[in-house]
């Protein structure tokens, strides 16, 4: 194909005059599309080379091809989309169709009977003739329509069209002469195709057909009840009463056995999701049943559409079905996928519903992601005929951010070439790619920049189009600056004139205008954001919440005042929604959003919420119980909150069979790292042991050594167990594991030597071997100092105290080992009569010599501690127990004292040590030693 990216806009001009001899002998649309043209600025132009360039090839093409039909001649959404397009005439298939049925019509042989085919047929021509647009997905009528409602075109290219049909007109008045007449199992396909064919909602025949269908649900099976799932989605109103006469239908078909149930997956599966809001927790779980039943039924044939549908349903699913069903669907359809023999024949479409699904649920791994990507390569580089913008940006969903950078640009360069043909649906979708690859290629962003700028009316109507759209410009902010206040002034007027009090477009803006605030926010803004703050849900107002915490300084105090106000406005909406949470997995999803997925940590917000937990955690549901540990397990630092914790302890010793294995994991995970033992201890620790035992007949090796480690840190050690873990053929299935994957052997060789040390030291009459030494000399090694005490300031203070209280640095140690390799900050040795003893000498003294005594000094940091108390977390706790097993002497020295008021000055400090090493027994034998030394 020709191709020059440095036409000015002259030249442009005179290529296509030249060819199309004067203006008004271009085609009606490649008229328009000049004029367009012709509108940019000469700096717009400019800037975008290669765009225009692009567009003027299409414009000379166009402008030759007179020989084409006029609809074949618009196939840039930028014509199309302009007010000066006609509607489009009937031609090909669609003339076809309507010949053959008017013909039927005339001949008084146009039966109810043959409705039904004639409705199919007629939608299916259409589209088929509408196969020139370059970004329409075809293949599905249903994207298809809703890609021509988005671009505006829903009239020009189908409704006008057909309503300016006179074959069409006598059908139509046939049709609704004997509506009544027409099978009632037919009318639902019947009323969907004829909609998605340009029918108007409020035509009398739709209004006939709708009142049919609605009539037939009870006696509808499940293939008619997705035709009227379909229909529910295109209507202008939301039908509840049908929504839940579909749901009530629905619940009677599945009250039988799910084996006898018969229908296609894909029907089920495209329900479920949208009609899940009017259904009970109880009949989502035996759709799941169903789904998983028939899957497992028909595994053997499950086609590619069916396999992307699963994955789609795993992720639309994914918050309201049971997880281990969810996990079994999901599993079904990864090794469906993984087993599918004939990747050479996937198309764009298949690659992008296939791909996408399963990137979100985690299942694109393995020898299967370089197949997919092999056939998209293959397509994209034209192995069955040039690819246009649809089929590139499909098989973009292919590729990861793994994927190397030669085929990244090879990628950019296919989108630099056709992104001119993109609508707002493939622009959104571009963005995910781009976004999901890092795609940085500087031209192609400013090409993109201008196609949204183009169709940012359009784009701003649809709120998941845009927030895909924004979020990649929110990326790329440092490209143009320019385009950035364009924008942002464009996002402004919308503001102000259309979307003032759509919550989710005012959020949605917020997100790139405030990053770009530098002196006052807008005022339209500021009066937006406050006024529907307090109708925001989580998710948006953390989406608020992030945009200003994007927000860069210095600010004026204007700007900062403003600032303020809006959290002011986010507190007082998250305080009522802290207080109006009824359910314990409520506020774990609010500590999970506002906590966790927020930059700058708020402390006391967290303790507020953590607060409200007691009131929810009497009485709680499996839900409840799995949502409140996994936040506990999730915080950096483990929350020190013991009424919860006995709460969460009842619920497992009560429901173990509900929360399984895992469930126990979680808690006692939750409980050791906060250092706190149940209430009921003895009680608990029978409980838990009963259920390591039960788990030692699985094959679940690296549960069972967790769940043991975790134990051990609370001081619960089951001796059959230990004796089990701690056998040559048991260490050798953990050998086994990690020469399998080998990205856990740090894990678990750390996991094992902390459960080997704690048996040889807690639990001596196992006569467990220590076999980690070497282990832990070269971890000693490699680690440096990284495994001590790291806020350097508080440790050289500390070190300076000791040097002052101990006279010479020869009388105490610097971060050593003990024998078994815990960390100590600093060592004292005393002997028999209190007097420090000098490591000059190079004399070594077991920890059990009982002529001498041997102090640890521990350092105390944040770290060691959990977030909302001085409570010590586990793995202190225990390392504290096994120094004083080993005859140590263990004094702390915290922080949060050292920097108290009361050692607010040095000598305080010096004495804080000195006490610390010479008790108030040798207080005065210290001073006169350190005296003589200093002397």
């Amino acid at each position: 194909m020709y191709r020059c990216s440095s036409y000015r806009l002259s030249t442009c001009i005179g290529l296509i005059s030249n060819t199309a001899k004067s203006l008004k002998d271009l085609q009606p649309v490649a008229r328009v599309r000049l004029l367009n043209v012709c509108s940019a600025s000469r700096e717009t132009f400019m800037k975008h080379k290669p765009s225009l360039s692009y567009c003027a090839r299409n414009h000379m093409k166009h402008a030759a091809s007179s020989v084409l039909p006029l609809q074949q001649q618009s196939g840039l959404p930028t014509s199309v989309r302009s007010s000066s397009s006609a509607s489009v005439a009937h031609s090909g298939q669609t003339s076809s169709v309507f010949a053959h049925y008017h013909k039927l019509l005339e001949d008084d042989e146009f039966r109810p009977g043959n409705f039904l085919a004639f409705s199919t047929a007629l939608c299916s021509a259409i589209y088929s003739d509408l196969g020139w647009l370059p970004w329409l997905q075809n293949h599905n009528h249903t994207i298809s329509f809703m890609q021509l409602l988005m671009n505006d075109q829903l009239d020009n290219l189908i409704k006008d069209p057909l309503y300016d049909s006179q074959p069409f007109q006598a059908i139509r008045h046939h049709m609704l002469q004997n509506a009544d007449c027409i099978p009632v199992k037919d009318c639902p396909e019947i009323l969907l195709s004829l909609l998605f064919s340009g029918l108007e909602q409020t035509d009398p025949l739709t209004q006939a057909l709708m009142s049919i269908c609605y009539d037939a649900v009870p006696s509808l099976d499940i293939g008619g009840l997705r035709d009227m799932t379909h229909i529910l989605q295109s209507q202008q109103n939301r039908h509840f009463r049908l929504s839940e006469q579909i749901v009530q239908r629905l619940q009677e078909i599945l009250m039988d056995d799910p084996l006898e149930i018969q229908f296609e997956i894909q029907d089920l599966i495209f329900i479920n999701p949208i009609l899940a809001a009017f259904m009970s927790p109880e009949m989502i779980d035996k759709c799941a049943v169903a789904i998983l039943s028939k899957i497992k039924d028909t595994f053997h044939d499950l086609d590619m559409d069916t396999i992307g549908g699963c994955f789609r349903y795993a992720r639309k699913m994914s918050h309201r079905v049971d997880q281990d069903r969810l996990i079994e669907i999901k599993d079904l359809a990864k090794m469906a996928l993984e087993g599918y023999g004939t990747y050479d024949k996937l198309q764009s479409y298949h690659i992008a519903e296939v791909c996408h699904n399963a990137k979100r649920m985690g299942c694109y791994t393995g020898p299967m992601v370089e197949k997919i990507q092999a056939r998209s390569l293959a397509l994209l580089r034209g192995k069955e005929g040039e690819p246009r913008i649809k089929d590139i940006t499909n098989l973009l969903f292919a590729f990861t951010r793994s994927t190397p950078s030669g085929i990244k640009k090879e990628l950019a360069g296919q989108l630099l070439e056709h992104l001119d043909d993109a609508d707002v649906l493939i622009l959104s979708n571009v963005a995910d790619n781009m976004f999901e690859l890092a795609i940085h290629d500087h031209e192609l962003i400013t090409l993109y920049q201008w196609k949204v700028m183009q169709n940012i009316d359009h784009i701003s109507q649809y709120i998941t189009r845009l927030v895909k759209v924004l979020r990649l410009l929110r990326e790329r902010l440092d490209y143009d600056p320019t385009f950035n206040q364009q924008l942002t002034e464009i996002l402004l007027k919308v503001l102000n004139h259309r979307q003032r009090f759509d919550v989710a477009f005012v959020v949605v803006s917020s997100q790139y205008i405030l990053p770009n605030v530098s002196t006052v926010v807008p005022t339209i803004l500021m009066e937006c954001l406050l006024n529907v703050i307090p109708r925001c849900g989580l998710s948006l107002t953390l989406l608020v919440l992030h945009a200003l915490e994007k927000m860069k300084g210095p600010w004026s105090r204007t700007l900062h005042n403003q600032i303020m106000e809006i959290r002011a406005s986010i507190q007082a909406s998250i305080g009522e929604k802290i207080e109006n949470t009824t359910q314990a997995r409520e506020l774990a999803t609010l500590i999970k959003g506002l906590h966790f997925k927020s930059q700058q940590k708020d402390f006391a917000l967290l303790d507020r919420m953590m607060g409200h937990f007691p009131k929810l955690t009497k009485t709680m549901s499996r839900h409840d119980y799995l949502k409140t540990v996994h936040v506990f397990r999730r915080l950096t630092h483990p929350y020190y909150h013991p009424e919860v914790f006995d709460d969460l302890t009842s619920y497992a010793k009560e429901n173990y069979a509900e929360i399984g294995f895992s469930g126990v994991l979680d808690l006692v995970n939750v409980l050791a790292n906060a250092g706190y033992r149940p209430t009921d201890f003895d009680e608990f620790s029978n409980f838990t042991v009963q259920v390591l035992e039960d788990a030692m007949e699985e094959e679940n090796y690296i549960g069972q050594v967790t769940l043991a480690f975790y134990l051990s840190l609370l001081q619960i050690f089951p001796d059959n167990v230990l004796s089990q873990i701690f056998t040559f053929d048991y260490l050798e299935e953990i050998d086994s594991i990690i020469e399998a994957e080998p990205d856990r052997l740090p894990f678990l060789k750390n996991l094992v030597m902390n459960l080997n040390r704690s048996v040889i030291l807690e639990c001596p009459h196992l006569d467990v071997p220590w076999f980690h030494e070497q282990y832990c000399r070269d971890m000693a090694q490699q680690t440096g100092d990284r495994v001590f005490h790291k806020n350097r300031v508080f440790g050289q203070e500390v070190d300076e105290a000791m040097l002052e209280v101990m006279g010479l640095s020869q009388y105490f140690t610097h971060q050593v080992y003990s024998p078994y390799y815990h960390p100590i900050d600093f060592e004292v040795v005393l002997d028999g009569v209190g007097q420090p003893v000098t490591n000059a000498t190079g004399q070594i003294i077991s920890p059990d010599d009982g002529g001498y005594q041997r102090v640890a000094l521990q350092l105390v940091s944040n770290q060691q501690l959990c977030t909302n108390s001085h409570q010590r977390r586990g793995h202190f706790l225990r390392d504290r127990r096994h120094l004083e097993i080993l005859g140590y002497r263990v004094e702390e020295i915290p922080r949060y004292e050292w920097n108290s008021m009361a050692l607010s000055d040095w000598s305080a400090k010096v004495a804080y040590v000195r006490q610390k090493i010479f008790p108030d027994s040798h207080r005065d034998r210290s001073r006169i030693f350190s005296t003589d030394i200093s002397s």
